[in-house]
């Protein structure tokens, strides 16, 4: 993202580097986490005296689609949140579930 925004291929905007490292350790934790889900959940399965071969590759590639849109999400908040709090918008957290709600400012 950093060499089309310097190439002019693509305008990501005034914030791309943080877009950049969004993905990035998005992208590097989606990874990982399919590497420790994909080897690990046979043995737990096996350990739970289910059959190893019921994690079969759609199963695991269903789980890891799931946790990786929560982990490009925690990746990316703390990032924007810090970003639309410095131009002013009103950011609210909801009690019951910790949901922040960004309202533009008027």
């Amino acid at each position: 993202m950093i060499v089309w925004q310097s190439l002019h291929f693509y305008d990501y905007g005034a914030h791309f580097f943080r877009i950049a490292l969004a993905v990035g350790f998005a992208l590097i934790g989606v990874v990982l986490w399919g590497s420790v889900a994909g080897s690990m959940l046979p043995f737990l399965l096996r350990r739970c005296g289910l059959d190893p071969a019921a994690s079969s590759a759609p199963f695991v590639a269903t789980l890891v689609d799931v946790t990786g849109l929560l982990i490009w999400s925690l990746s990316a908040t703390p990032s924007f949140l810090k970003v639309m709090a410095s131009q002013g918008d009103m950011l609210v957290v909801c009690d019951g579930c910790g949901a922040v709600i960004c309202a533009a400012r008027a």
